[in-house]
């Protein structure tokens, strides 16, 4: 009975709460009646990272306009295929690194001469350190595809957390949506602070408008006004070392052609 009681008091506070506001705004606003009423069934459907602020009163600040953006999932399970084939091909060249390495080994234990000996010596120190190279190559498409695959995988679950699919989602197109909510926070001792509410939904269509599946907005970021700089400019500095650098060469001034003598004849009439 009890149980019946407080469900319907919270189903009566978020409607309340809820009316008449902005698809993000009541969004936050239902999360944050979900905090004051410790649910954490509620928060945890709601975010993909649940945070639980103890909290007096709380006020939207800004409300930033939606970003629309393709549905990325199809681009992030490209880039992994790549780095794959890039993986395969990377393999190859450190395998023939060694083999070649492993030739002037063995060329070196087979020759009696003193200054062979000497000259092998100088090309195995250098195919060693070719060798190294390609090595960590590998290693570092290794790395980027364990990164790219965490990275299919969280779209796949974001996608799955809005729209309810979660099986065969590459036959879909579609749109994501972002939002950013900027809110002040009295916590429980007093202290105010902003807090960055990240928000997004996903619309899958299946098709040329054939079949389209809505989403719900749900919260993918929760951090405090500080955290959420740090993270936006950790993601701006790994982006920029993920582009090519261009070489700027500067462009040589055009020599300048001497002055042409006039004939002779010319400079009589003048």
């Amino acid at each position: 009975m009890k149980k019946s009681i407080f469900l319907l008091a919270l189903f009566c506070l978020i409607i309340v709460t809820t009316s008449c506001s902005q698809p993000g705004e009541a969004t936050v606003k239902k999360y944050f009646v979900a905090m004051k009423m410790d649910d954490k069934d509620t928060m945890g459907s709601m975010a993909i990272e649940p945070k639980d602020l103890e909290y007096k009163e709380y006020e939207i600040v800004t409300l930033s306009e939606p970003e629309e953006k393709e549905l990325e999932l199809a681009g992030l399970e490209e880039k992994l295929k790549a780095l794959i084939k890039e993986r395969t091909e990377q393999g190859n060249n450190a395998q023939d690194a060694q083999d070649n390495l492993d030739d002037l080994d063995d060329e070196l234990e087979e020759t009696r001469r003193a200054s062979k000996k000497a000259q092998l010596r100088k090309q195995i120190e250098a195919a060693d350190a070719a060798f190294e190279e390609e090595k960590q190559k590998y290693r570092d498409l290794v790395q980027k595809i364990v990164a790219s695959q965490k990275a299919v995988e969280r779209e796949k679950s974001l996608i799955g957390m809005s729209t309810g699919r979660k099986q065969d989602l590459d036959m879909f197109t579609g749109k994501t949506y972002y939002q950013k909510v900027d809110v002040k926070v009295t916590l429980a001792n007093d202290e105010v602070k902003d807090y960055v509410f990240c928000l997004r939904k996903s619309e899958l269509m299946l098709g040329e408008g054939k079949k389209t599946i809505g989403g719900r907005l749900i919260i993918i970021q929760i951090d405090s006004a500080d955290d959420y700089k740090k993270s936006v400019e950790k993601k701006e500095a790994e982006a920029a070392e993920q582009q090519p650098t261009e070489e700027v060469t500067e462009e040589k001034p055009a020599e300048e052609k001497p002055a042409e003598e006039k004939p002779a004849e010319e400079k009589k009439d003048q």
